[in-house]
């Protein structure tokens, strides 16, 4: 699997599990979707030699998206 197919699952994963927990859909923030992206490039990174990586950002409603992989 290549960087960007995991970025990419990594990306669809926050969003939907955001969408489902807060009740906001993410896919429609292009700022959201950005930050999210960014943080999972720095997650995969982080994943060769840990075994979780935090990603946190914040979407135009100011409210805190933490997910743990």
């Amino acid at each position: 699997m290549t960087r960007k197919t995991r970025k990419l699952r990594i990306v669809d994963r926050v969003v939907s599990k955001f969408e489902r927990v807060e009740g906001i859909d993410l896919s429609k923030d292009k700022e959201a979707l950005v930050c999210i992206t960014k943080e999972a490039r720095n997650a995969i990174r982080n994943l060769s030699f840990l075994t979780c990586a935090p990603i946190s950002c914040h979407s135009k409603q100011q409210m805190e998206m933490r997910a743990v992989y």
